[in-house]
């Protein structure tokens, strides 16, 4: 077996590689390990004598590349039935139930079992008698710290960003960075590199009590801009804006006192700054995992997108079915080709950056793109139902 996902609003992050595995990319773990001797994981494609599928149905890893814990397609590297199923473990599986015991009935939040029912259980069971603490978890990774720590204090000297929970909350993010760093000492960072390590910092206190995400949002922010400042961010990373992009669409960074976020941009935190892109345009992601060129939705009007809208809810009241139509935002509009009109893109606004979007034409009919296999890349338009479209999005 292998551990599963990690679920957060409109992602699904690996817990192997940190990436969405929404966004249709490999797995960069190419082995399991065995009391610390590597297994070379099987690539997506070579499990069967037939023809795959361009992207995973289950975990969504493009052909030849790594299957993402948790999925249900990939073989055992030890006996080739399926991973999630066969019951061989390796280094990489949490505990089990019968490795590792929680109890959570004490109200002080301290997890404990019984001594008196310690004897019901099979011998050589682990027993944990509380939670790890931040401080627990932290303590290691900063002395390792200490000196990128020191230097951060000296950046932002204001005493309460700088207090032991925020030292220790950039401590994690520090580690976090290992795969970004490169032989020179600098850190690769782009726009789609954020939300993966704001997770990465997270995941090391899974276990630990009371931690709420904003501190570490604020510490990932408080490291990026350090390592602008200290000339520490490689000359190939993305620009310090971009980088706090997904910060603010995901997590809120900058909230005013009235709660409102003061988010004035389309979000594009899967894709990587591209500064050659024309003024006025924007990336899109086409359910098929491709990515289209589209144009900003304050270059549109509001009024003809809100008449488009109306149009296709009237055609959805006539389903038999229709699902609830979750709340949606103006996208952008997407070009199409052959001098066909643009179609209007409408998202659900809290799942900002899905891939998942409601495309309208001008008379409110739905369309859906399916990819060609007569083309390495592109795809083609078609007309689906109201009901289907909204299936999609909801």
């Amino acid at each position: 077996p292998v551990t599963p996902c990690h679920q957060t609003a409109g992602m699904a992050i690996c817990t192997f590689c940190f990436h969405d595995m929404l966004s249709g990319v490999s797995c960069r773990s190419d082995a399991l390990h065995l009391h610390g001797v590597p297994v070379a994981r099987q690539r997506y494609g070579t499990e069967w004598s037939g023809r795959s599928p361009a992207l995973c149905g289950d975990c969504g890893t493009p052909l030849g590349g790594f299957h993402h814990p948790g999925c249900d397609v990939e073989r055992c590297p030890r006996c080739g039935r399926q991973a999630i199923t066969c019951g061989h473990r390796y280094d990489e599986d949490p505990p089990d139930d019968d490795d590792l015991v929680w109890s959570d009935d004490d109200a002080d939040g301290t997890d404990a079992v019984d001594p008196d029912q310690r004897s019901l259980f099979p011998s050589g069971t682990t027993f944990q008698t509380s939670r790890p603490t931040l401080e627990t978890i932290a303590g290691p990774i900063v002395g390792r710290h200490a000196v990128e720590l020191a230097q951060l204090i000296v950046h932002d000297p204001s005493p309460v960003p700088n207090g032991t929970r925020a030292t220790q909350l950039r401590a994690l993010v520090l580690a976090a960075l290992e795969p970004y760093r490169t032989a020179d000492g600098s850190v690769l960072l782009r726009r789609s590199s954020v939300l993966p390590l704001v997770h990465r910092a997270r995941f090391t206190l899974i276990d630990a009590v009371d931690e709420p995400l904003g501190g570490m949002v604020d510490a990932v922010w408080s490291v990026a801009r350090w390592l602008v400042d200290s000339d520490r961010l490689h000359p190939d990373s993305d620009p310090l804006d971009a980088l706090e992009q997904p910060l603010r669409c995901h997590f809120g960074l900058g909230v005013g006192p009235d709660g409102v976020r003061p988010i004035d941009f389309p979000c594009q935190c899967f894709f990587d700054h591209d500064p050659t892109l024309p003024a006025g345009s924007l990336m899109i992601r086409l359910p098929t995992n491709q990515n289209a060129v589209g144009t900003d939705p304050s270059r549109a009007d509001p009024l003809a997108a809100r008449a488009v809208l109306d149009r296709f809810l009237d055609r959805l009241a006539d389903h038999p079915r229709p699902r609830p139509l979750p709340r949606l935002r103006l996208v952008g509009t997407l070009p199409l080709d052959s001098g066909r009109p643009a179609l209007w893109v409408f998202g659900p606004s809290v799942v900002a950056g899905s891939a998942h979007s409601l495309f309208l034409d001008a008379d409110g009919n739905a369309h859906m793109p399916r990819g060609d296999r007569r083309f390495r890349s592109g795809a083609r338009w078609i007309a689906v139902a109201p009901g289907f479209a909204v299936h999609r999005i909801g």
